[in-house]
Parts: structure tokens; C-alpha cells; sequence
């Protein structure tokens, strides 16, 4: 089948596009960037800490994050809520901010000098992600989809031109065709998705979109592990400076026996299923040769695509460092009304509030998540 893509009329449409429009539409909405929120104020006042506020660094690119962070401004801003705190800072940074506010396991906090106000040691644990890798051949011929485009130039690419126009491949999602499937009997859910695309793609890093173009022959198919079973990675403060960015491990695979984790066997059966695929498409193709490059010669065997996969796969939907939980569950974070445990009118509403990683990919699970959040947060506060 086909892959959909948040777009409208050509263009990209997400969530930036939709907070335009809530502000254009005149809705009582203020967005204030070059604000870094370092954490959360409290009124300790009462038998709970309550969130009233948070403390902000106004200024942009101070976090550590960056490849070259400015100096942190010594001014700082409070801005207090007359409702409720709501935190939105996505898998990494919802528990770095809900740590350095002192919500978090106790003897981490205590080590590092941080208050402790709500001890849940289930903060910033339970980190999960999907695996991603590819399988990349190369045509004796150019694929006649791309062959005209430049991607990343701004001027001299045709198939910008044609975009411009409200046509062309430009105007698509890029991704010629996708398969779901079980990667082995007995699975009770297809948990791979794989998908062609016509370009050179091996993951993400700086110029990768127009390095997959560069070679106009290169042909990739991307496999997806959903349903992943890795449930050890954390977000980890490494001290109490809230422009040091957290200490982020998403323990990969399973370290004790990599090499027999499910997670990585299911994705040398999607390699190994690229292969067929490919084998058939040779015959039926009539002058054109493909051949695989990547990883090619280098992982033939199970055990050396395994090896392979285990180097070079990467994951771009990281979640559920916040879960979701019963309150008497100690590894829990939030309840479900999204309200963060042991503490009032305090909420968390992003990627890192599931229990375990949905579906395949994570925006559409996500928007419907935050729309749930709304009505609840509605409910709560008629």
C-alpha cells in the first residue's frame, strides 16, 4: 500500500501549522520563543507540591544540545498559571525538566543536589524506540522518477519547479510503495514495515536528504521493527544545569545475548525478505541489472546481517520515558488523566507518556493521544 503523510495541498501539515492557525484565528493562544524553561515552580504549601509556574531563560540556543550553545543568560523569568502546568518537551526533556524540578527517583535527585518533591522513580525510565535499516541497490540505468531533480538546491531543480506548480514528486511522500508483515509464523501482529524509496538512504545525519540523491540509480528499501520489545533505555540527568543535556541510552537490543534478540531476528527476516523480493524483480526486469551495495558481500550469513544490523540500525521515535500507570505501580509516572503522580495541577502530554511504543509509526498514535488529553483536561476543568 501507500504511505499517507501529513500534508495539505502539497505541503507539509503538522502540529506547527496547526498553532499558526490557532493564533492567526484570533484564540487566546501566546507562543513566546527564546524561552528555555529550566523547571517547574511549586507552592509546597499544602500536604502536595503544586505546580504553579515554571522558570524560564529567555534567550535562544542555550541549550547544550546545540552544536554551539550561547552562554546561558543569568535573568531569569517566572511565568505562573492560573490552571494548570502542562509539560510538552517530548521523550528526552519532559523527564529532564520533571527531574530538575524534583520529580524522580530520590537517591538520583539527593546525588545530585536536587530537592526531592515527588518521588517517582519511574521518571525517565522506560525508554523505547523503534530499529530502522535499510537494504540499497543500485540500477544500471537512472530511476527516471528523480532523474531531473536536485534536492536541496533552491534554484535550477525542476522538480521544485514542478512542486511550485502543485505537481510532481515533489508533492508526494517519497515512498513508492510499503509492505506490513509478520516477520516470522506464530507473530500475532505485523511487526515490519518496509518500504521502497528511490534514492541512496542510510539513516539520518547532517545532508542526508541530498546525499540520497546524489546518485540518481540508488534504490532503497527502509525496514521498520514495530512492536519492539526493548523496555531499558533512560533519560538521565548528569547534573543539576538544566542546559547540559540529559545522559540518553537507549540500551539497543538485548546486551546479554544480542545476537538472539527478537527484536533483531525479526529484522534479518526483512532482509532477508528484501532479498527475495529483489531476486523476483530481477527476473522480470528486462534490460536493467540491479544490484545490492549496502550491506551487499558484507552480511550474507544470519549471523553477519545480524552483526550488521546491530552496527548500523538506527531509531527515530523515541517514547514512553513518562508512562502511563495504575498510582500504586511504583514504575509509573502518570496517572491515566495524564496528571503527574503525587503532585497537583501538574500534567504531562507528549511522546514519553505510553506504556509501550504503538504501532509502527508514532505521529498518528501521538495526535490522537494529545486530542485525548484535551478532552480530559476539558472534563477536569469544566
Amino acid at each position: 500500500f501507500r504511505l499517507p503523510l501529513a500534508t495539505r495541498a502539497g505541503q507539509r501539515s503538522g502540529t506547527r501549522e496547526w498553532i499558526k492557525k490557532t493564533v492567526e484565528d484570533g484564540y487566546p493562544l501566546t507562543v513566546k520563543t527564546g524561552s528555555f524553561v529550566t523547571k517547574i515552580l511549586w507552592d509546597a504549601s499544602g500536604d502536595r507540591p503544586r505546580a504553579v509556574g515554571v522558570d524560564v531563560a529567555p534567550k535562544s540556543n542555550i541549550y547544550g544540545a546545540n552544536l554551539a550553545p550561547d552562554a546561558a543568560p543569568l535573568e531569569r523569568l517566572q511565568y505562573y498559571a492560573s490552571g494548570e502546568v502542562i509539560i510538552a518537551a517530548g521523550a528526552f526533556n519532559s523527564p529532564q525538566i520533571l527531574q530538575l524540578s524534583g520529580v524522580g527517583d530520590p537517591a538520583e535527585l539527593s546525588g545530585l543536589g536536587i530537592d526531592v518533591r515527588v518521588p517517582r522513580s519511574g521518571v525517565g525510565r522506560n525508554l523505547q524506540d523503534r530499529y530502522e535499516g535499510s537494504v540499497v541497490s543500485q540500477f544500471s540505468s537512472d530511476v527516471a522518477l528523480v532523474q531531473p531533480c536536485h534536492l536541496g538546491e533552491e534554484s535550477g531543480d525542476p522538480c521544485l519547479d514542478q512542486w511550485r506548480e502543485g505537481r510532481g514528486v515533489y508533492q508526494t511522500s517519497g515512498f513508492l510503495a510499503s509492505v506490513l508483515r509478520r516477520s516470522l509464523p506464530g507473530v500475532d501482529q505485523p511487526d515490519l514495515q518496509i518500504f521502497a524509496v528511490p534514492g541512496d538512504a542510510r539513516g539520518y545525519y547532517p545532508n542526508y536528504a541530498a546525499d540520497s540523491l546524489a546518485l540518481k540509480n540508488r534504490f532503497t528499501w527502509l525496514l521498520l521493527k514495530a512492536h519492539t520489545r526493548n523496555r531499558d533505555g533512560t533519560v538521565r540527568l548528569k547534573s543539576k544545569s538544566p542546559f547540559e543535556r540529559p545522559a540518553i541510552a537507549f540500551n539497543y537490543f538485548d546486551e546479554r545475548d544480542p545476537l538472539n534478540d527478537p527484536d533483531l531476528l525479526a529484522m534479518v527476516e526483512g532482509v532477508k525478505f528484501i532479498r527475495r523480493v529483489e531476486a523476483k524483480a530481477q527476473e522480470l526486469l528486462e534490460k536493467d541489472r540491479l544490484e545490492e551495495i549496502w550491506p551487499g558481500l558484507l552480511a550474507q550469513t544470519d549471523r553477519e546481517i545480524a552483526e550488521w544490523i546491530r552496527k548500523e540500525a538506527w531509531g527515530h521515535h523515541a517514547c514512553c520515558s513518562d508512562r502511563i500507570g495504575a498510582e500504586n505501580d511504583g514504575d509509573a509516572v502518570l496517572d491515566p488523566r495524564f496528571r503527574v503522580i503525587g503532585a497537583d495541577r501538574l500534567r504531562v502530554v507528549d511522546a514519553s507518556v505510553f506504556p509501550e511504543i504503538p504501532g509502527t509509526f508514532i505521529a498518528l498514535p501521538t495526535y490522537m493521544m494529545s486530542e485525548k488529553a484535551a478532552d480530559v483536561i476539558l472534563e477536569d476543568n469544566p
